[in-house]
């Protein structure tokens, strides 16, 4: 995900960085957790802390995302898992697909992306995708980059980047592959024009 974000708008770069690491942790603390109560703990002392603007000694991370103004983003990305934790019936996955499409969809909202249905569509097939990527399956057929582009808009290269970060996923590990970056530049922007 870092590398896909090589490709946002610069001025949202260091914000959705933030965003993105406090998404995983809400997400370690939902899976890491062996009981949904004690998730939902961490995630409560995550929003208190947020909320008060009081980070504690040594965390690193809420000490960077309290240092923003506007922290309205980051309260509603552990609002996300909050909700998906509470929501009763669904699965593991089906949650963690849940708060993916959530999430891209507040990055997007970041990156001056009109969230219309169209776009909010197109956005939470992308997040649901990298979750279920992430779990070693894939179920969604894949957005076309036209289609992104169409629906998002200049400042969605990002999700593009995304996008195809999974449909590579899905044929071979690309945490080790150190050319990724390259790949992505290739494939948004010079294949097929």
């Amino acid at each position: 995900m870092a590398k896909c974000l090589v490709f946002a708008p610069r001025q949202y770069l260091f914000l959705l960085s933030d965003l993105w690491q406090l998404h995983l942790e809400c997400e370690k603390a939902f899976e890491l957790a062996s009981e949904p109560l004690l998730g939902a703990m961490r995630l409560q002392w995550l929003y208190d802390a947020l909320e008060t603007a009081q980070a504690p000694v040594g965390h690193e991370l809420l000490a960077r995302l309290l240092s923003y103004e506007d922290k309205t983003s980051f309260i509603q990305m552990v609002g996300i898992w909050q909700k998906s934790l509470q929501e009763a019936g669904l699965s593991a996955q089906a949650q963690c697909e849940a708060s993916y499409a959530a999430c891209f969809i507040e990055m997007a909202k970041i990156c001056d992306i009109p969230i219309t249905d169209i776009s909010s569509q197109v956005i939470k097939k992308i997040g649901i995708s990298m979750a279920q990527s992430k779990a070693g399956f894939s179920e969604i057929a894949p957005v076309s980059k036209q289609d992104i582009r169409r629906a998002c808009g200049k400042n969605a290269d990002w999700l593009v980047a995304i996008n195809e970060t999974v449909q590579i996923a899905n044929i071979k590990d690309v945490s080790a592959d150190n050319l990724l970056i390259f790949r992505l530049f290739w494939r948004i922007y010079l294949k097929g024009r």
